[in-house]
């Protein structure tokens, strides 16, 4: 169906190029805006599966630049290219399939190139490069990762390669070394 652009929801925006604005939508998927007309752009990339039109897009982390990874809900990890204009999935090795279906609520690249994901219930997952799980920082973890909460909605790399995780029950500071150091509640977050 034809949609109005003006009328979507949401959820995500990364500057591709001087020219291109991509789009996370609700049940839209991805759309791309002329930065220079400051109008949708009437293509979409060309897209695998085809009905990638209907999938909510929540995240996108910069790999290259040429390469976008592209986080969606309930269908996993995306690799858009920007030269090529194609969007196609990425296969995930067993160890991060046997978590099911995956919903991404944020991606970030950290300061050693390891891909981090925001999950809906499976907290922050670090990848190695080959996109195995590095670590699976949980709230029913060990304590060197557990973490306040399973829903991650933003994750930060800082200038010294900490990583920093938000949940619905605070913020988290993981240090280079994997370890968990400081978590802020909400009452520590307001002394």
């Amino acid at each position: 169906p034809d949609v109005d652009d003006a009328s979507l929801p949401v959820l995500a925006l990364l500057e591709s190029d001087s020219a291109t604005l991509l789009v996370g939508t609700v049940g839209h998927g991805l759309r791309l805006v002329d930065l220079s007309t400051q109008s949708p752009l009437a293509r979409t990339p060309n897209f695998t599966p085809a009905d990638f039109s209907s999938t909510t897009v929540t995240s996108f982390a910069e790999l290259s630049n040429d390469s976008v990874l592209v986080g969606t809900y309930n269908e996993g990890i995306y690799l858009y290219l920007r030269r090529l204009d194609q969007l196609t999935p990425v296969k995930l090795p067993p160890s991060v399939d046997s978590l099911g279906s995956l919903s991404i609520l944020c991606l970030s690249v950290d300061k050693a190139n390891q891909l981090w994901l925001g999950t809906v219930n499976h907290g922050a997952i670090q990848l190695s490069r080959d996109f195995s799980i590095a670590h699976n920082y949980k709230k029913s973890s060990n304590s060197a990762h557990r973490i306040s909460d399973d829903i991650v909605y933003a994750i930060h790399s800082d200038k010294a390669g900490n990583v920093w995780i938000g949940t619905l029950d605070g913020l988290v500071c993981i240090a280079c070394d994997g370890r968990v150091t400081q978590t802020f509640n909400y009452d520590r977050m307001n002394t």
